[in-house]
């Protein structure tokens, strides 16, 4: 009887999967084999459960780096390249970066390009005959696939089960935090959200916004409009008036939830299992499994029981849910990054020197305000 290759592999999988949860059976004491499948967060990540998993991140972990961003772990990122190119996320890179290998060795990186869309950025360091990341290129993980995230240490991160298959998940606009009236001179500022990114950036009362991202606003719809093509986690590069003086500021987009109760009920029930990532949405394309990360713990490589990376992991969303850009998604950019043929993102820039990367991108449509 003939059998496709994709049916052989998915049986393969399925035979990996079952003799994995016989080991958490063991693991934990002689649950059912039900019982494994379910197996509680608390329990995954416990040092027992995560020993069956060692093998699994033995070899992605060497490829995997911890991106560190002024002095503190800021993300994770995977070697695409021998030559040092690595692969991380884009919103958590805000100021001077180094790259921690597997080794323990620390060595700056230059930042090369941004992709706005799926929330990665390209590193650069000075090294040679690194440790790449082996792909999955044949297909995706199945729904209810064991996958592990490798970090620093011999253990995986967390490990967890596809929960569904890969998706687009939909943007909201982020959220500055002000309001608005007209001036004369340009859109003013009548009134600053507390806890917004505009009260973090510094932005008050009266100040005069004359520019965003070296784009000019004259009025308050230019600058309400321009400000609903960016998501919640990207940065803004403002420039304002401030009795008669131009003051240059950055602010961090937040969600809608900051001024909507039913969605602050919603995100504060979500965060339970911990803090989310920032920027969590507006993904072409996203696995989502249920492994427990912090958003340090994003931007490196998700990989399969044979060690490969099916994805990368972007953001943690919700209490039970993380999600993983796919490899087929995530290596025709890093192509196209090295190439310098990706449109760089002007909303992401150094906060330790203050430069802009890159041009201008093009707006998207958004519904927020």
């Amino acid at each position: 009887m003939n059998m496709s290759i994709a049916s052989l592999v998915h049986r393969a999988e399925f035979r990996r999967t079952c003799i994995l949860s016989m080991v958490l059976c063991l693991s934990l004491g002689g649950a059912s084999f039900a019982s494994a499948q379910r197996v509680s967060k608390n329990e995954r990540n416990h040092r027992t459960v995560l020993t069956a998993f060692r093998d699994v991140v033995a070899t992605p972990k060497r490829s995997t780096v911890i991106v560190i961003n002024d002095g503190k772990p800021a993300a994770l990122g995977a070697i695409v390249d021998t030559a040092g190119y690595i692969i991380t996320k884009a919103s958590e890179l805000h100021g001077a970066l180094v790259c921690e290998l597997d080794s323990g060795e620390k060595l700056p990186a230059e930042l090369l390009g941004v992709h706005r869309e799926t929330d990665l950025a390209l590193l650069k360091i000075e090294a040679k005959d690194l440790p790449v990341i082996q792909w999955r290129t044949a297909d995706e993980p199945l729904a209810g696939s064991w996958l592990a995230t490798p970090g620093p240490g011999e253990l995986p991160i967390s490990i967890g089960v596809v929960g569904a298959i890969s998706r687009e998940i939909e943007a909201p606009s982020g959220i500055l935090g002000i309001l608005l009236d007209q001036d004369d001179k340009g859109p003013r500022i009548d009134q600053v959200m507390p806890g917004s990114g505009a009260e973090r950036a510094g932005l008050l009362v009266n100040d005069i916004v004359t520019m965003v991202n070296g784009q000019l606003v004259k009025t308050r719809e230019e600058l309400i409009r321009y400000v609903r093509t960016f998501q919640p986690g990207e940065i803004l590069k403002l420039k304002v008036l401030r009795n008669e003086k131009s003051i240059e500021l950055a602010a961090t987009l937040g969600n809608r939830s900051m001024f909507d109760e039913s969605d602050k009920r919603r995100d504060f029930q979500n965060s339970l299992g911990g803090d989310l990532s920032e920027r969590r949405t507006g993904f072409p394309a996203a696995i989502e499994h249920d492994s427990v990360l912090r958003p340090q713990d994003c931007g490196g490589p998700l990989v399969d029981l044979d060690g490969k990376a099916v994805g990368i992991n972007i953001a943690r969303a919700g209490r039970v849910s993380t999600y993983s850009l796919p490899a087929s998604v995530v290596l025709p950019l890093i192509k196209n990054l090295k190439k310098g043929a990706e449109e760089l993102d002007v909303s992401i820039w150094r906060k330790a020197d203050g430069l802009a990367l890159g041009s201008e991108v093009s707006d998207r449509q958004s519904n927020d305000k």
